[in-house]
């Protein structure tokens, strides 16, 4: 088949052939190329691409420019690589500034390695044109990604720490009291 046509936007400025990410043995550059190879795709600019992947690893991003690729009539990947197995930054910001955007996203993925979650990001876009449960998958990363990961893991790991939860003994009366709030 034809090639998928991607245009890759790196929010950073920063020099990515020279950037090598937490728990990665290579650099930025050298990851995408070879996801490149392994998904076969084939990056183009905006106007030939059928997929905007907007791939966050910096400190800050321009918020109009990311506004604006969410505003294109393309399937939109979002890879936010801040800081692996933590990250949380480019959609906070979004949440907070332009939650609206949110819905023009059919791919996100933040929260692992930067070579799982660019293998991720890119299987989850390709694989989205033929299943009718990708919505479902976006919300799932989204609230594992984003709430899970970056919200609640904190504190319900404090709970143990602290002793006030016993992970070993879900009998616990505040534990029940959670789970049938639910």
């Amino acid at each position: 088949g034809e090639k998928p046509k991607v245009f890759p936007y790196i929010t950073s400025k920063e020099d990515f052939s020279r950037t090598i990410l937490p728990f990665e043995g290579v650099t930025l550059e050298h990851l995408l190329i070879e996801k490149q190879q392994m998904f076969n795709v084939h990056f183009v600019d905006l106007d030939r691409a059928d997929y905007v992947w907007i791939i966050h690893n910096g400190k800050t991003f321009n918020q109009e420019e990311v506004y604006n690729l969410l505003q294109t009539n393309k399937t939109i990947m979002v890879t936010d690589l801040n800081i692996s197995n933590v990250t949380h930054q480019l959609l906070s910001d979004l949440f907070q500034n332009n939650p609206q955007a949110i819905s023009n996203i059919d791919v996100f993925c933040s929260w692992n390695t930067a070579s799982n979650m660019i293998g991720l990001t890119l299987s989850q876009a390709f694989l989205s044109k033929h299943n009718s449960n990708n919505q479902l998958l976006l919300e799932k990363r989204i609230l594992k990604d984003y709430l899970y990961h970056s919200k609640l893991k904190y504190e319900i790991n404090q709970l143990f720490m602290e002793g006030i939860v016993d992970q070993y003994n879900f009998e616990n009366p505040l534990v029940n009291e959670y789970i049938q709030s639910e």
